[in-house]
């Protein structure tokens, strides 16, 4: 009886909130923020940035305040290339001091003055239960999300702020997160404050729940935002399975694992996940990979989706993070939803609890090569050598005319056409180990693919540098490789562009994009692709030497099974007494560094070896979809 009673407790006290809440949102008077001065804790990331982004939008002054003052700093500088106006202040939240020169910065600025609206998203959350937490966790916990709001929206001065608007917190409500979190207490004791407030003050705290934040600001945010568009999306998700591929009983067994998850039946829901991505599994391992037929991708997508959320409803953080990725990896997106922006908000939460520093034996400074003195340690014996030519960002006509659709093709590096990208500001191993330490990739394991012990495995990021970057004592060489990292993190994808030289063959979606990441010693063997490749160096170097297609015989292909595009030949060392004819054969040399555009031309051979960290990105071009060789 007791039992029930608190729960229709608890569901009327959830009701009201989200009525009232609903009230003061549909009841306000609109009203224009047009250089208004807009104050945002924890602004660096997560819903703290997209705030930020959206008030900057609508023409308010907007000021970043956040502990992390490298990511505030980025923040802080898209918003101003994206035409808004945005100040960065770095701050703790939970020392009062601090709080009160901030505010007084704020309020004396020439271009600022006292604050209109104030939000406070600020906020940490320890993915474990209250009973698994230190006492240094819970204190830490209420420190920043308790105290820091007190300190931020009351203790600086009543003045500091404009009367006119309501100071705002951001997540003021438990729901987000799994039952008993410390974090679900923290926020629960903000609500309170709330009440004191109102009752004290002249200026109003709102307390807001997150589905209307959601709906103010145009995005999916949290745990419950995805549990609910996967109710009110389910049926729709399951009619992109072809029944006639995926037989009925499986059908079923996915409504019940749908059924399980909203109900909160979470051992259900891990078993009956197994058994769908054993199904999804089994098909992938009959026959080639490109056989498999979409749905049974499309299954381990839907079976990942119920997998993560109820990792993530439990707290499961880092097991969430890897089996999102993996989804993402092995699944096909589906029409109306894509695993992507779950796995961005999971990387949030967790490299805010375990943020992914560089191991100190790491280095993400490059310094500078004698590409002469480089060159003259590969291909030696080789008479007929010449460096590839070097031009300056030439026009579409001359590059169509004079390189790409020449009676003789030949490579060519292109200067000067990448420095609009972003990523030459932003790219290095601090930024990747921020942005995605937690993100699982795959990685290939061995000096180069034609090697026997030559193999394939997934591990975080953080995993992949420390242990093959910098001093690596066991010598393996890791390699991320021909793997389209920017559609599983789309934030790298929009620091960089498809070259506009691509167009002239077709349109963006017909170019096939891949990244390939790795430490110094990284060898892509002697081979050849059937597509024109534009190949972008983003950090550090690479040595490249190229033969043409007429000199096929003389590099000596792998004469049967897969790899018939792969040259038997070691071009580091070349043997002449087992190949002799690679004496005759015609090579062409490069050293490409940040911000070349290396032009291959279909059938042309290349090797290439990185001369330290190294991160480039292809583009290979075709004018109609077809079946691209493998690097």
């Amino acid at each position: 009886m007791e039992l029930a009673i608190s729960f229709f407790q608890a569901l009327a006290h959830s009701a009201i909130g989200f009525f009232l809440s609903f009230i003061e949102f549909v009841t306000a008077r609109p009203k224009s923020v047009t250089d208004r001065v807009i104050v945002i804790t924890g602004a660096a990331q997560g819903i703290g940035k997209e705030v930020a982004a959206k008030f900057a939008a609508l023409k308010a002054k907007v000021v970043l305040l956040d502990v992390d003052s490298e990511m505030n700093a980025r923040t802080a500088e898209e918003i101003r290339q994206s035409g808004g106006c945005a100040y960065e202040f770095t701050v703790d939240v939970t020392k009062p001091e601090e709080m009160r020169q901030i505010a007084n910065t704020i309020k004396d600025h020439k271009d600022l003055g006292c604050a209109d609206i104030v939000i406070c998203s600020a906020g940490i959350l320890i993915p474990k239960l209250l009973e698994d937490n230190t006492d240094a966790d819970i204190r830490r916990t209420f420190d920043v999300n308790v105290l820091g709001y007190f300190w931020v929206a009351l203790r600086p001065s009543p003045s500091t702020f404009d009367r006119r608007f309501e100071t705002s917190s951001t997540f003021a409500t438990g729901e987000h997160v799994a039952e008993r979190y410390p974090a679900n207490e923290s926020k629960l004791a903000v609500k309170t404050l709330r009440f004191f407030v109102d009752s004290v003050f002249a200026y109003r705290l709102l307390t807001n729940l997150p589905r209307l934040i959601v709906s103010v600001f145009g995005r999916e945010m949290g745990l419950q935002e995805w549990l609910l568009g996967g109710q009110n999306s389910q049926q729709q998700w399951v009619d992109e399975l072809d029944s006639a591929v995926v037989p009925c009983w499986v059908i079923f067994v996915l409504h019940k694992a749908f059924h399980a998850l909203f109900n909160k039946d979470y051992l259900t829901t891990q078993k009956l996940c197994k058994f769908l991505l054993d199904v999804a599994w089994e098909k992938f391992n009959i026959g080639h990979w490109s056989e498999v037929n979409i749905c049974w991708r499309r299954l381990h997508t839907l079976a990942t989706y119920l997998q993560t959320m109820h990792l993530w409803a439990v707290g499961s953080l880092k097991e969430a993070m890897q089996s999102c990725d993996k989804g993402l990896i092995l699944g096909a997106p589906l029409r109306q939803f894509t695993l992507t922006t779950i796995a961005t908000q999971i990387h949030s939460e967790l490299s805010a609890v375990e943020p992914c520093p560089l191991p100190s034996k790491c280095s993400s400074s490059v310094r500078d090569l004698d590409k002469t003195a480089i060159m003259a340690n590969f291909c030696v014996g080789i008479t007929l050598r010449a460096e590839v030519k070097r031009i300056h960002c030439p026009s579409l006509t001359e590059f169509e005319r004079e390189w790409l659709h020449s009676v003789e093709q030949k490579p060519v590096v292109i200067e000067g056409a990448l420095d609009c990208w972003p990523a030459f500001q932003k790219w290095s191993l601090e930024y990747f180990l921020k942005l995605a330490g937690h993100r699982t990739v795959p990685v290939e394991i061995g000096t180069r693919y034609t090697d026997e012990n030559w193999t394939q495995q997934l591990m975080p990021l953080h995993q992949f540098v420390a242990t093959y970057f910098g001093e690596n004592e066991s010598g393996d060489v890791g390699y991320l490789a021909q793997y389209d990292l920017f559609e599983q993190i789309p934030e790298l994808r929009n620091d960089i562009t498809v070259p506009e030289y691509c167009c002239l063959v077709c349109d963006a979606d017909n170019v096939d994009v891949n990244a390939w990441f790795g430490p110094k010693g990284t060898v892509s063997p002697l081979h050849t692709d059937p597509t024109d490749n534009l190949f972008a160096q983003v950090m550090g170097a690479k040595y490249i030497c190229l033969c043409p297609p007429d000199d096929s015989d003389m590099v000596y292909p792998i004469e049967s099974g897969l790899m018939r595009n792969t040259s038997q030949v070691d071009m580091a060392e070349p043997d002449f007494d087992a190949f002799p004819n690679l004496q005759k054969a015609r090579v062409y040399e490069t050293v490409v560094g940040p911000g070349d555009l290396l032009f291959i031309p279909r059938g042309w051979w290349h090797y290439l070896k990185s001369m330290t960290t190294s991160f480039s990105v292809s583009f290979w071009f075709r004018p109609s979809k077809e079946e691209v060789g493998a690097i």
